[in-house]
């Protein structure tokens, strides 16, 4: 584990609750987005980005936990909301399928980074996914992500690989790709 000015234990780092996301955690979400737009704004990188915190508009907010095309897996401790990451149906294919989910808006509080919790998140979006009947997952990252190897190599080590890289509007990113229809990969993921 890496060191850092805020390090956390292993076993404070696993008491850390994940749960998917329910309506009335509205303000959660809304906290966690501020946090990401101070400490790192490209956690929240894509097409379609949630409300701003100066929208206080609890629909708008709410409206993003409700809808079924979509979930939000937050990492939570006794001071609140630490970290969350976003599935969605990926609409982004020439031929649409409700099988390919994206996951994206993935953070963590800075203090708690490079500690396990971010693996937990994506395993628990995956597993979700998974139920959801999902069978492919697909997400973006931002090399101008100061995260950006920490988070390929955690993407490579649970069985995305690589398919493109892309340049938009001097924005530079990866896509990666996961079968989870992939016997093998379930199993290393842990999923039945």
């Amino acid at each position: 584990m890496e060191e850092l000015a805020n390090t956390i234990s292993i076993k404070e780092a696993m008491s850390i609750k994940l749960d998917v996301a329910k309506p009335e955690e509205w303000k959660m979400l809304s906290q966690i987005r501020l946090k990401a737009l101070k400490t790192d704004p490209t956690a929240f990188f894509g097409n379609e980005h949630p409300p701003t915190p100066a929208e206080e508009d609890e629909k708008k907010w709410r409206s993003l936990l409700e809808n079924k095309k979509r979930f939000f897996i937050f990492a939570k401790n006794d001071s609140g909301i630490v970290g969350c990451v976003a599935a969605l149906l990926d609409d982004s294919d020439i031929e649409p399928s409700d099988a390919v989910w994206q996951l994206r808006w993935a953070y963590i509080d800075p203090g708690l980074r490079h500690c396990g919790i971010g693996e937990r998140m994506y395993r628990e979006s995956l597993k979700e996914i998974r139920l959801r009947d999902g069978r492919k997952v697909i997400g973006y990252i931002l090399k101008a992500n100061e995260n950006f190897t920490a988070v390929l190599a955690l993407n490579k080590k649970l069985g995305f690989r690589e398919v493109e890289k892309h340049a938009y509007a001097k924005t530079h990113y990866i896509k990666v790709e996961l079968d989870l229809t992939n016997p093998k990969v379930l199993k290393k993921l842990g999923i039945h």
